[in-house]
Parts: structure tokens; sequence; C-alpha cells
């Protein structure tokens, strides 16, 4: 598995990147997070330069790799933990599991139990755009694609990537790459929520922050759009109360990838998560 850590003291903070994405996904925050800390972003089994991990790619699953993966890299805690979408699933869940080793966490605009049924049932039209999405990446991971299914299925890395940056970026969307998202994406819409549901716990005073996204969906249409949105804060504002100490937090101009829209906000999420953390260690 694919590891890149900066920075150093404590406590570390493990970077949780959303449903397909790999380390790269972290490009604006993390050297920035480096300064204050140590900070590591890794590529789940079957993701950017991990090489891929036997299926499914669950909750579970992948959760076990990443306590692997610690154990390996001795990287000890206490953990901040930073979950995108559906890392948030994957980073509650180690949580639960290693609660006197986590020292804080920060949500960004995260999967919350039972949000695809409920969702659905507010904004049709989500229904219909995930059945579309599953559909394309049925077609870019069969193993028997055509050439020009490739080329349709490629990825182009952001602007600002340096060109050897850029060149590794879209080696790692091969088909290896769509076999592994199209089992995390069948996992999310199954039994992702019930396996971090029926380990949820308390997390007593842990400095806990949810950032929601302030934009509504582009996707659907405007009313079912506003409804969603509703939905979604409310969710968060649920999940927040997990920790005494936690606050869910609308960010003004950022849609789903907070972290590429406003930095900013998630450096000081984060800055101030780990801040807390190391007074209540003291």
């Amino acid at each position: 598995m694919n590891l890149y850590c900066m920075g150093t003291a404590a406590p570390n903070v493990v970077l949780e990147g959303g449903i397909g994405e790999s380390a790269f996904t972290w490009w604006t925050v993390q050297e920035r997070i480096a300064k204050l800390t140590r900070v590591c972003a890794y590529d789940r089994a079957g993701l950017g330069r991990s090489l891929p991990g036997p299926l499914p790619r669950d909750t579970k699953s992948e959760v076990g790799d990443l306590e692997a993966l610690l154990k390996a890299a001795d990287i000890r805690p206490p953990y901040v933990l930073v979950g995108h979408s559906m890392g948030g699933y994957n980073v509650r869940l180690f949580a639960s599991r290693h609660v006197k080793d986590v020292a804080g966490m920060v949500l960004i605009d995260p999967s919350v139990e039972n949000q695809v049924p409920v969702l659905e049932r507010a904004a049709p039209a989500i229904a219909e755009n995930d059945k579309q999405t599953m559909g394309f990446i049925r077609y870019c991971a069969n193993p028997d694609r055509s050439a020009e299914a490739a080329a349709r299925c490629a990825r182009q890395a952001p602007a600002t990537f340096p060109s050897d940056l850029a060149a590794a970026y879209v080696e790692g969307y091969g088909l290896q790459y769509f076999q592994t998202f199209l089992s995390e994406m069948e996992s999310f819409l199954t039994v992702a929520s019930q396996q971090v549901g029926a380990e949820r716990k308390p997390l007593g005073a842990m400095p806990f922050v949810v950032l929601t996204r302030g934009e509504l969906s582009s996707n659907l249409p405007a009313d079912q759009a506003a409804v969603e949105w509703k939905l979604w804060n409310q969710m968060h504002d649920d999940l927040a109360k997990l920790s005494t100490a936690g606050s869910n937090r609308v960010v003004k101009g950022a849609n789903h990838y907070i972290h590429v829209d406003k930095p900013d906000v998630v450096v000081d999420a984060v800055s101030e998560v780990v801040e807390s953390a190391r007074r209540q260690r003291r």
C-alpha cells in the first residue's frame, strides 16, 4: 500500500479519501497541515499506487487494511482522523474500535448511516443519478473493454500538477482502479451503512468537527436539491452529537469537495482539532 507522510510532531493526522479517491485528493491541504504536525495520506488497496486487495472493498475490509498499514509503518497513536465523504465511514469505524487511540476527528461532508434510502425517498432523482453512475463504472471496470472505452474512462490531472505528478495521477485510473471503485460503490450502496452503524459508539468529549457543503447539488432539480441539502445538514447535526465537543459547520461557497473548494476551512478545522487534542493530553 502506498503511504505518504510529511511533517513532524504528534498527533499523527491520517487522511482518508472519499469513494474511489487516492492520496492525490489531499494535494490542496496536506503540505499545509504538515507545518503543524505529522500528516499521512494513503491509497486504499486497488487505488492510486496501491496493489489491489481482496474483494469486496467494503468498510470493514478497508478499516482492517488501515489498521495493518499503521502498524506496519509504525505510525503510532494518538491519531487525528480526517475523512471525506465515504471516508467518513472508514475513520468512524476505526475510531469506534480504537477510541483510546483517536484524539480527534474532522469529517468533510461525510456519509451518514441510512443516507441512501432517506435521500432517495426525498429526492428521487438521486436514485437515477446513482444508476447512471454505476452503469458508467461497470462499463469502465469491464476487463474486456475496448481501447475506445479505456480512453473514455481516462482522467486528466489537475492543471497545477507538475508533469511527473500528472503522469502518476493518470496512470492511477486504469482497469484496476475501476474494478476497485465498482466494489466500493456496491458496498457503499448496500452494506457499509450497517457495518458502521453496528459499531457506532459515543465519542465522549473528543474534539470533533463536521464540515457540510453550503452549495446545493447541481445535478438535481432545484426543489429536490433544496430538500436534499436540508436533510443532509440535519444528518450532520445529529452526527456531530456523537461527541459532547462536536460541531457541524456549513461552509458557504463549497461543494462536496470542500478541501478543494475551500482548503483554508479544512486546514483551520484540522489545526483546531489538533490543538484541542494536544491540550486534552497534557
